[in-house]
């Protein structure tokens, strides 16, 4: 038995498809596929059902995922274990956060973590903020950073208080629509939601639940909604078309402001709060060091 094969059971299990999982782990569909196959032959039983609509795990299949998972999470611990001597860290850590910081959070602390720690190897999981809740809970990250808003606030805590994770705000956002320069909501600036929804919606991903979703269809039942899986093509559908994309509005510092411009909403307080989040363990020299880097870029992205 390989680790990688470990790995792959888990993304499938988190993503639901073989294909969804490669996509994530960047390596090929036939690739995964042989890495099952060669296990489910050692093992002398199958692991998984292969379906058109997805990929699940057969019962034994669960067992085999479970103890995948402990291992996994074992290996992500003595990870973590970065040692301090003398103020040099070194070990490998792994982060996680919402795709809309990215750039200007993520990608930045990874950049000024290396020149202080060169012998600190971090790496970064992009993703919704429910998956990186989950990914918290199963040790395949050290620390996460989420975005959450006050339209699904009791959802969220009562995630993080299901998964034994404890979250620590970094700032407040507005959340609005954006829109291309030449869209008539942007010529405006705000409109109520009721104007907003008569245009087509685009999500990233499955971020917008249900909670959300309600409230959204109490002003239109006939909700245009799009959900798209590339962040990248988020970004680039409000400039070739009459969509609209929900974002928080400090997410447009790194985007095109000649292009893209905020819609706010007349009507209705919709904010969002950014906060960093790790399970019930004490942190360790190297996530405190990750830690202080959020808050740092955090203060400079608010001040801007």
């Amino acid at each position: 038995m390989k680790l990688n094969q470990f790995r792959y059971l888990a993304a499938i299990a988190e993503h639901g498809s073989i294909a969804k999982a490669a996509r994530s782990l960047f390596i090929s569909q036939p690739s995964v596929s042989q890495a099952i196959k060669e296990l489910e032959d050692e093992l002398g039983f199958p692991v998984l059902i292969r379906e058109r609509q997805g990929t699940t795990f057969t019962v034994r299949g669960m067992q085999v995922l479970k103890i995948a998972q402990n291992i996994l999470r074992e290996l992500n611990r003595l990870d973590k274990l970065a040692v301090s001597s003398g103020g040099e860290l070194w070990g490998n850590l792994a982060i996680g956060g919402t795709s809309y910081f990215s750039d200007s959070l993520l990608l930045n602390t990874i950049v000024t973590l290396h020149e202080r720690y060169p012998n600190l190897v971090i790496r970064l999981e992009e993703n919704d903020s429910q998956s990186i809740l989950r990914l918290l809970r199963d040790g395949t990250i050290n620390l996460g950073v989420i975005l959450h808003c006050n339209l699904d606030e009791l959802m969220f805590k009562g995630k993080m208080q299901e998964y034994g994770l404890h979250a620590t705000p970094l700032f407040e956002d507005e959340m609005v629509f954006v829109a291309n320069a030449d869209h008539p909501l942007a010529k405006i600036g705000s409109a109520s939601m009721n104007a907003i929804l008569k245009y087509p919606i685009i999500q990233y991903k499955s971020a917008i639940n249900d909670q959300t979703l309600q409230l959204f269809r109490q002003y239109r039942t006939d909700l245009d909604l799009l959900f798209i899986d590339d962040f990248n093509s988020l970004w680039r559908l409000p400039l070739i078309g009459p969509y609209l994309m929900i974002s928080p509005s400090l997410a447009l510092h790194t985007r095109d402001p000649e292009k893209l411009r905020p819609v706010h909403i007349s009507d209705l307080d919709y904010h969002c709060t950014v906060s960093w989040v790790h399970n019930s363990q004490p942190l360790s020299d190297a996530e405190a060091a990750v830690v202080a880097a959020f808050e740092e870029l955090s203060a400079r992205l608010c001040s801007d």
